[in-house]
């Protein structure tokens, strides 16, 4: 795997996904071309950040533009981009550990 193109962290990813995700329900419930368009640019302005940084992930955006984009060429669109995506850190088993501590029982009083 070529490590130097893995340029999108894990949270980036789903927050992208998670906006063109709006983006796409818009695209199959509003009529009105300039509240797709305003939306399409607020769109890309809180994910810039991440589409930006390499030539080929903004290739992906001339297909998110298009307002015939489906639910199921979306989900293909975002699983072609996690090529790009950091892989996240193995936990070692004492940080799952530390995770699952168990807790101590509270004896219950009763009430007076």
């Amino acid at each position: 795997m070529n490590t130097e193109k893995l340029i999108i962290e894990p949270y980036e990813y789903w927050y992208c996904k998670q906006q063109i995700s709006e983006l796409v329900s818009a695209y199959h419930s509003v009529n009105d071309k300039l509240t797709l368009s305003t939306l399409q640019s607020l769109i890309k302005g809180k994910t810039e950040n991440v589409f930006g940084r390499d030539p080929l992930l903004e290739d992906y955006w001339s297909q998110i533009l298009e307002t015939s984009l489906t639910r199921e060429k979306f989900e293909k669109l975002f699983e072609e981009m996690k090529r790009f995506v950091i892989p996240m850190d193995i936990p070692s088993s004492k940080q799952i550990d530390k995770s699952f501590r168990k807790v101590k029982k509270c004896s219950i009083q009763k009430c007076p």
